[in-house]
Parts: structure tokens; sequence; C-alpha cells
């Protein structure tokens, strides 16, 4: 085992990173994403530098080209639609990607858009609901800046979308500001920020108190959860919280 000075050592540290970003390399070869995943981009993050939603926009659409990102699709999928309201219509999935939740939602009856920043998941989310016959409305814009007035919907839904944003308060105030009722978000539970990881995570949230702290809801649950699928395997944070809205 390292002294603990030498970890903190400076050759050491670039030698350990070289290391770690030559793994990343061979884990990108392997996935099919060398030339599509900036593995620059968190560094950049990190060290102080913000990028445009044009950028964003097009990171994200030369990951979706080879790479369909399915998240959540066990477990935590029913753990969603169980916490929906019966009686709550609309519902807005931010960050929809692929599809997946919003799909299911529209599935339960009610009236359903997803909303993504990359127009190439929102490709692969319409052609999966032309084939399973299921309606939905999908429209490109960033968590940022949703296009829709005040309490436009029942229930917004917000599926490990919150550990991709730049600024972390501003996306939380959007998603209150659209909700009508009810507010659901999943993130995946993490120490802190790996900048050698095929991911554009710019938030980390290491408990559940940290996600319950971001989100300014006084009635709300939160608790970790452990979740394993095909794309993804590891703990998540759940988050479900209520909107009280003046009469």
């Amino acid at each position: 085992m390292l002294p603990e000075a030498l970890k903190h050592n400076a050759p050491y540290r670039a030698l350990a990173g070289w290391r770690t970003r030559r793994s990343l390399q061979r884990t990108l070869r392997a996935l099919n994403l060398e030339g599509k995943f900036d593995p620059d981009l968190k560094r950049r993050f990190l060290r102080g530098e913000r990028f445009g939603a044009d950028e964003i926009e097009e990171k994200y659409d030369l990951v979706w080209q080879e790479f369909q990102d399915d998240c959540v699709t066990g477990e935590d999928l029913e753990t969603i639609l169980s916490h929906i309201d019966e009686e709550s219509r609309t519902c807005l999935e931010v960050g929809c990607g692929g599809g997946r939740v919003a799909i299911a939602m529209a599935q339960t009856g009610r009236q359903v858009t997803g909303v993504d920043a990359s127009g190439e998941a929102l490709g692969h989310a319409r052609a999966r609901a032309t084939e399973l016959g299921v309606e939905v409305e999908w429209r490109k814009a960033p968590i940022e800046e949703l296009p829709y007035p005040d309490a436009s919907f029942d229930v917004v839904t917000c599926c490990h979308t919150l550990e991709h944003v730049q600024d972390l308060p501003g996306a939380v105030a959007e998603l209150i500001r659209v909700t009508r009722r009810q507010l659901i978000v999943i993130v995946p539970r993490e120490d802190a920020i790996n900048e050698y990881s095929t991911d554009y995570h710019f938030q980390a949230f290491p408990t559940s108190d940290a996600l319950a702290k971001a989100i300014p809801l006084t009635d709300h649950e939160c608790f970790v959860a452990r979740v394993s699928n095909q794309q993804w395997q590891g703990e998540y944070i759940f988050f479900a919280g209520r909107i009280e809205r003046a009469p």
C-alpha cells in the first residue's frame, strides 16, 4: 500500500491519471464510443469552464448515435409508477432520453410529454413509441429552460438527469416551476464526480440528504435503493416531493 503522502505527490498523481485515462480510452473503444465521447469535458468543467446549450447538445447527439441509454428499466421504473397519484393525468418527463419512462407513463393512459436536450435521443424515443403504438408528445429543450407555463403538469419526472446539469439550482427551480402536484427525481448515488468515466456527470449526490437538500420541497420522501439491469448496476437515490399551490 502506498503511503498517503505519496498519493498527494504531483508525479504520482500524474502517473495515476495517465493510467486511469488509458483505461477510459480502452472502455470507449469497447463501447464503440471512441470519437463520440469527449473524455476532456468533465475535466474542463471541474476547472471552471461552462458550456453552452449548443455544445452540450452536440456532445449528447454524438453519444446517442452509438449508444442507447436505458438506465431506468426495472424495479426503479415500477417505483416511479407506483408513486404517481392515481388522479394525476398530465405528465412531463424531463431528460427523457430514449423515452422509456415517458412511454411507460403513457401506457397507463395518462397524457405525457417527453423533453430532452438531444435531438438524437428524441429520435430514438419517437421510434420506440411508434413501435409500441404509444402516443407521447416529444420536444427538444434544455432542463434549464423548459418551454411551459408555471404548474403545467400534474407530475414531473426527471430520471438520471440532474447529475448532468451545470446549474443545479436553476434546473431544480425549473422542475418545480412547471410542476402542479408531484415531482419525482432519480439520480445515481455517487460519492464524487469521477473525472475518468464514460459519462457527462457534473453533479454528484453521495446521500439521500444531499439530493433532498438540492430540492427545496418540505413534503417529500427520499431514499437510497439498488438496481441492476443490462446497462447499469448500482445504487440510486429516489426523491418524491409534493408541491403546495395556492388555490
